[in-house]
């Protein structure tokens, strides 16, 4: 085969893999196991899933969150979440939506499903160590949980919840399952450690932070810790949570996490098959997701500069999603103030 011929061969494989391996987000969503998409660019339709902040009048807009037409992966806008400074938990209320309008579209025993998001955080939220009235703290990213039912409305607290936070403000992606039991995803590592995100690995070379480790989080103040696959700030990242429940309340159901930096290949941090999941009543399934950057016992007395976080492009579906190619415009302000906005009302 000549040179000609052989660079042919190579570039169409990458073509194909480049498609099998990521896509746009209508190219996501396009998929016939996706079962919800949404992309934050219909502002009516946007503003019925949220719900109030505590102190909403400390933000600068009123309300906490706007539809900003600049940062965005796709389409029309994104949603733009605000930390305002000397404020308590619920600093910037939140967004829920249901998998399906009518309920129809829930998992239970047997089932699995994937939730993947864009997510964009400010240099100022990740770089602030928020001051708690109670407890380590640190901020949640996402919820997944329970449906609503007819006639009844499943909150955010439940057995089933599996939240993804920054825990005590180290600086990666860790998490939970349950309301009340917080059952999180670490793994014993030897004697006396546990690995806080047991997939990563960084090769021997990185010497006593190849893992992201328990001890190193407790005994480095560096932030993120190393070892850990971080949060970045002023890039978009790409999350991705594979929930799979084997039987209720038994060691046998699945929760792996996977996260990326714009342009690069998600890595996978976590992974558990022997996570026990409780049902909150007979009739509960998976069935919905909420975006809030509760950031749980924040001290109300403590000041700090303004945070934001942005959300895009939330893909549910009942298999793997590949990750993103978008073209995205990087618009990085130095504050978030001149952007273009549409205010959302409570």
């Amino acid at each position: 085969m000549k040179l000609k011929e052989i660079c042919l061969v190579v570039f169409s494989f990458l073509i194909l893999f480049e498609k099998a391996n990521g896509a746009t987000f209508t190219e996501r969503c396009s998929d016939p196991n996706v079962v919800f998409c949404f992309g934050f660019d219909d502002l009516a339709v946007t503003e019925k899933g949220f719900y109030k902040a505590h102190e909403p009048e400390k933000c600068s807009d009123g309300v906490c969150k706007s539809i900003d037409e600049q940062v965005k992966v796709s389409g029309v806008g994104s949603l733009r979440m605000e930390i305002p400074s000397n404020t308590y938990a619920n600093t910037s209320g939140g967004w829920r939506s249901n998998f399906s309008d009518d309920y129809s579209i829930q998992f239970g025993e047997g089932e699995a499903f994937y939730v993947q998001w864009r997510q964009r955080f400010s240099s100022s939220m990740i770089n602030t160590v928020y001051k708690n009235s109670a407890g380590a703290g640190g901020w949640k990213t996402v919820i997944i949980g329970e449906g609503d039912r007819s006639g009844y409305n499943a909150g955010s607290c439940t057995k089933l919840e599996v939240v993804i936070n920054n825990y005590a403000y180290r600086g990666f992606p860790r998490g939970y399952a349950g309301c009340g039991s917080w059952r999180n995803f670490d793994t014993r590592y030897g004697s006396f450690d546990f690995k806080l995100q047991n997939m990563v690995d960084n090769g021997a070379e990185a010497g006593a932070f190849q893992y992201c480790l328990y001890s190193t989080a407790t005994k480095n103040a560096e932030r993120p810790v190393p070892g850990c696959f971080p949060f970045v700030a002023d890039n978009w990242m790409t999350f991705q949570v594979k929930i799979k429940v084997g039987n209720w309340s038994a060691a046998n159901s699945e929760i792996e996490i996977w996260a990326g930096i714009q342009g690069q290949s998600s890595v996978h941090i976590i992974k558990r098959t022997d996570m026990i999941i409780d049902q909150q009543s007979a009739n509960s399934k998976y069935g919905k997701v909420w975006f809030l950057p509760y950031n749980t016992s924040k001290d109300p007395s403590f000041s700090h500069e303004v945070g934001y976080t942005w959300y895009d492009d939330l893909i549910v579906s009942k298999s793997k999603i590949a990750d993103p190619t978008d073209q995205i415009n990087f618009v990085t302000p130095s504050t978030p103030k001149n952007v273009v906005l549409k205010r959302l009302v409570n």
